[in-house]
């Protein structure tokens, strides 16, 4: 003869999960999405400051490549910052240029991303002065600009051999502000 045993310690013969469980369960899964989901909004930033860092990579090396085919005397005259000595016809920039789908940081003065610079000095007249004595770290100087062996205190806009030039771009994007910058030496020896 077997003896009845009853039911289990507890009272519940029922199988399934118990509102604890049940909880459990819910807030793992919470947990799980909320991550998720965190995940996809930071690849969808990642992608917009990536295709923000393209456009002004594009738009720095098409700055570069244009004064690189221009001819080379004039090419001082035609990017600086100067308007005074811009030439009557042609391509010309006046140190600041736009790249479609950047915006410009918010202390920037003209408004533009973009910026070329030379070793110059810009004068109370507005004219502006190839330097062989501005001291620029990132540009190499001061360097002999027209090759006569001697660094000197003229302006060397009508005369220079070699051409530092530095291609900046400083916009505001979807992860805060952000800057690039090429360099080069252009010359004609």
């Amino acid at each position: 003869m077997s003896k009845d045993q009853g039911p289990p310690v507890g009272g519940n013969t029922q199988g399934g999960f118990s509102l604890i469980e049940l909880m459990i369960a819910l807030s793992v899964a919470a947990i799980g999405i909320l991550g998720f989901s965190q995940a996809i909004v930071a690849a969808v930033v990642l992608n917009k400051v990536s295709q923000e860092e393209a456009l002004a990579r594009v738009g720095a090396l098409e700055m570069l490549e244009s004064c690189q085919s221009v001819e080379f005397g004039e090419v001082f005259a035609r990017f600086n910052a100067s308007q005074l000595d811009d030439p009557a016809t042609g391509l010309i920039v006046s140190g600041g240029f736009a790249i479609q789908g950047l915006q410009a940081q918010s202390d920037d003065a003209d408004g533009l991303v973009g910026e070329i610079e030379f070793p110059s000095l810009l004068q109370v007249d507005g004219d502006e002065e190839l330097r062989e004595d501005v001291v620029d770290v990132g540009l190499n100087t001061p360097r002999d600009l027209n090759a006569d062996g001697i660094v000197d205190f003229a302006d060397h806009s009508g005369d220079y051999k070699l051409l530092p030039i530095r291609v900046r771009v400083s916009w505001r994007g979807r992860g805060g502000d952000s800057s690039l910058e090429f360099r080069t030496v252009l010359s004609d020896l």
